[in-house]
């Protein structure tokens, strides 16, 4: 009897911990959701205040003929400061009504708020994004289907327009297969699988203009 009382016990305080690590994973999946749609709304209006520039200069006679990214691959992406954090652009794919906005670099405390770039550029065709797999963040893209289409906008307000060519499952270990392919990949989407013992990495491709 006594060891039946000491399992049903321990079977209970397993259960209230289970709830509470679901109930706190749930409060950071809503505090992400609203800190990333804040950040993205202000980003976005501070993107087109800066398009807008960018057209009554080239109304003015201003050299077009290449964006200046096009010119300079290798140059730095230009950000924007909101809230003591440094952001690169804005992510958005329709089919899943996703738009978030993209820090500049990543950090485990930077990821709680929003998308984050792990690697490389939208201007030298390497960008790697990295997202937690919460419901408002990345854990979406685990439905998208090859075509998808996607779309990174910087704080200029150049479009790149991107096409899923493929998704691969990787090990959290491997981290020049999440960099680094055999392939020629523009876009990597990349979150943890659920349990966080793998990677999900989603390969796009620049689409021509």
């Amino acid at each position: 009897m006594k060891k039946g009382r000491v399992w049903f016990i321990f079977a209970a305080l397993f259960f209230l911990a289970a709830l509470i690590y679901s109930l706190h994973n749930i409060y950071l999946d809503y505090s992400a959701g609203v800190a990333s749609r804040d950040i993205y709304e202000r980003l976005a209006e501070e993107i087109a205040e800066n398009a807008s520039e960018d057209m009554d200069a080239d109304s003015e006679g201003a050299d077009v003929s290449r964006p200046l990214y096009e010119q300079y691959p290798n140059m730095q992406m230009p950000t924007v400061l909101i809230d003591g954090y440094r952001y690169i652009g804005t992510l958005e794919i329709e089919e899943i009504d996703l738009a978030l906005p993209v820090m500049s670099d990543w950090s485990y405390e930077q990821l709680e708020l929003s998308a984050c770039r792990y690697s490389g550029s939208a201007y030298s065709h390497d960008i790697v994004i990295c997202g937690h797999n919460y419901r408002s963040v990345f854990s979406p893209i685990k439905w998208l289907d090859e075509g998808t289409e996607a779309v990174f906008t910087d704080v200029d307000g150049n479009v790149f327009r991107y096409t899923l060519s493929y998704t691969d499952i990787i090990s959290p270990q491997n981290i020049e297969d999440m960099t680094q392919s055999d392939d020629s990949w523009d876009m990597t989407l990349f979150t943890c699988t659920t349990g966080g013992s793998s990677r999900m990495a989603l390969r796009f491709v620049l689409i021509a203009d």
